[in-house]
């Protein structure tokens, strides 16, 4: 009985094995990161994405503003972070418009990616 318990458990642990493998293989990520080090001042900047890839998005990473900022017209609330959106999308790049509305100090860390399923 012993025996055939541990068959199966390898068969299982080697199915896992097999699938996580091809999860990563068919999935790539390419991350980028935004720091605005004076919450006070407007950013303009540019995200470079894989346009091959379906799917992108942002993530708040720190966030030590003192008052509700802008990314385009995205409201950012202080002290929030975690994910700020995802989107399914074929594009190369995106214009990044920071704008501190009506932050008067602080630091923003966006990190940006890109995902192929």
């Amino acid at each position: 009985m012993a025996l055939k318990n541990k068959a199966f458990l390898c068969s299982i642990f080697f199915v896992f094995l097999c699938f996580g493998s091809t999860c990563k293989q068919r999935s790539s990520i390419n991350k980028n990161v935004i720091k605005i080090q004076n919450g006070s001042q407007p950013l303009n900047a540019m995200m470079y994405l894989n346009r091959d890839h379906w799917h992108w998005g942002m993530i708040v990473r720190e966030n030590t503003l003192n008052d509700t900022a802008l990314i385009g017209i995205m409201k950012v609330l202080p002290g929030k972070t975690g994910t700020l959106f995802k989107v399914d999308c074929f594009v190369d790049s995106i214009p990044f418009h920071y704008r501190p509305y009506k932050a008067t100090k602080g630091k923003l860390v966006i990190e940006y990616f890109s995902v192929e399923y």
